[in-house]
């Protein structure tokens, strides 16, 4: 119960960290949009060369968060994967040990004991049985 547990919990964390690149994503948008603005007011002269700057620092920013979410998503995904691999290669080796031992040839063995008496009466044969073959008895 506790390996599904954990399976379960890493593909909510795959979902979590897939969520967060879209917003990193929908953050660098934003960004971008600034920096053409920025560098379009400096080119007719109303803003300083700093501030294209700073746009370019806030668009760096946001790309760096970017990735860093997708090397957390990506962290996820290989983890669900190997905890998934894992449980397959589990389930795949019982199956491999059992089709090797098919291979061999089988070989069933079967016995008895028992003890044969001559007696024509059943009575006969139950104080062989009790009694053990002491007495010798004629067949008639």
């Amino acid at each position: 119960m506790t390996n599904l547990f954990v399976v379960e919990t890493s593909y909510y964390d795959v979902l979590l960290a897939r969520e967060q690149v879209k917003v990193q994503q929908k953050a660098v948008e934003p960004g971008e949009q600034l920096l053409r603005e920025v560098r379009r007011q400096v080119q007719v002269g109303t803003l300083a060369q700093l501030e294209v700057t700073s746009a370019e620092s806030v668009l760096e920013s946001s790309k760096s968060a970017l990735a860093g979410a997708e090397g957390v998503y990506a962290v996820a995904k290989n983890t669900l994967k190997n905890l998934i691999t894992d449980k397959l290669v589990q389930s795949a080796d019982v199956n491999l040990r059992y089709l090797y031992n098919q291979l061999f040839p089988g070989l069933n063995l079967t016995g008895t004991y028992g003890w044969y008496t001559f007696n024509q009466s059943f009575g006969g044969h139950l104080d062989e049985v009790k009694h053990g073959p002491t007495r010798i008895t004629q067949r008639r």
